[in-house]
């Protein structure tokens, strides 16, 4: 799939290593882009924070853990 959406041109890809039910990707992934959001935050900071949030809410590590970051880990738009 990462090999695919990097042909297609995408500059960077979040993507799971396993299956992770919506809900838990919802939340990580509203976490991840609250975060990207902020000025100068690179991707993969976002990343790191929105998965260091859900494992201080002690939520199960199989719902976070499998995120993983290929391509550009810069900020956007650079």
């Amino acid at each position: 799939m990462q090999r695919s959406l990097t042909l297609a041109g995408a500059r960077s890809q979040l993507l799971t290593l396993w299956k992770v039910s919506t809900e838990a990707t919802v939340a990580l992934m509203e976490e991840f882009y609250k975060r990207l959001k902020e000025p100068g935050r690179t991707k993969v900071e976002a990343l790191r924070m929105a998965k260091s949030l859900m494992r201080d809410q002690r939520r199960a590590e199989w719902e976070w853990a499998g995120f993983v970051l290929y391509g550009d880990p810069g900020p956007l738009g650079q």
